[in-house]
């Protein structure tokens, strides 16, 4: 028998690099999910929308993670959920975070290089983090219902819209499309870059609505 705290509440996570033994938080993202009872992640957007005293929990949160399992010299990635009882880790790895989180988002969010930065921690050298824009960003994934992929239409329209950086699709007519339980069920991507978060976020969703992927 497996018992498990369901914690309803916001999912956030928080992305730094620690060398030496002293942690810098870059980033904070807000992650947004399908909903029951899979809570795929369909977006997040950069930074997180946060209440002052709900920063503090955050990131002290995300540090004593990084501190208890001893990461030094990498990359983390902390996810949290701040719920009524408090902030609750949901996971934590040693590694930069997925989902275009940190290969996109923080660069465009704050000017940080976060893959240089940790392949410069790796080679033992000094990482660059010192932010050089305060910006939004954002991404969507472009889901579909299960089926078999008969068209595909708006892309080139998404990939012209304001404040899209990068819009893509990874299937194709033909393609199966399973129903959406984990992470391989996205389809693709729509990233954005705006003056802040809630720009960042509002062009993403204008911008992947505009593809559409008809199944049957």
């Amino acid at each position: 028998v497996l018992i498990e705290e369901f914690v309803a509440a916001p999912e956030y996570s928080v992305e730094s690099l620690t060398r030496g033994g002293r942690t810098q938080i870059v980033a904070s993202t807000e992650k947004l999910t399908s909903g029951a009872p899979h809570f795929v992640e369909v977006g997040h957007n950069q930074p997180a929308e946060l209440a002052v005293d709900a920063r503090e929990p955050l990131t002290r949160t995300a540090l004593a993670a990084i501190d208890a399992l001893g990461i030094d010299d990498a990359a983390s990635h902390v996810e949290i959920k701040l719920g009524r009882s408090g902030p609750r880790v949901i996971e934590a790895a040693a590694r930069a975070g997925g989902g275009f989180i940190t290969s996109h988002l923080v660069p465009l969010s704050t000017g940080i290089d976060f893959l240089q930065a940790t392949i410069r921690v790796a080679l033992g050298e000094s990482p660059l983090l010192e932010p050089t824009m305060q910006r939004g960003s954002a991404v969507r994934f472009v889901v579909a219902d299960p089926g078999i992929v008969q068209q595909i239409d708006g892309l080139q329209e998404a990939r012209q819209a304001a404040g899209v950086v990068e819009a893509m699709v990874y299937t194709q007519p033909g393609g199966v499309v399973g129903a959406l339980t984990d992470a391989t069920g996205r389809l693709g991507h729509i990233v954005c870059q705006g003056a802040n978060r809630a720009e960042a976020g509002r062009l993403a969703d204008e911008a992947v609505r505009l593809v559409r992927i008809a199944t049957s």
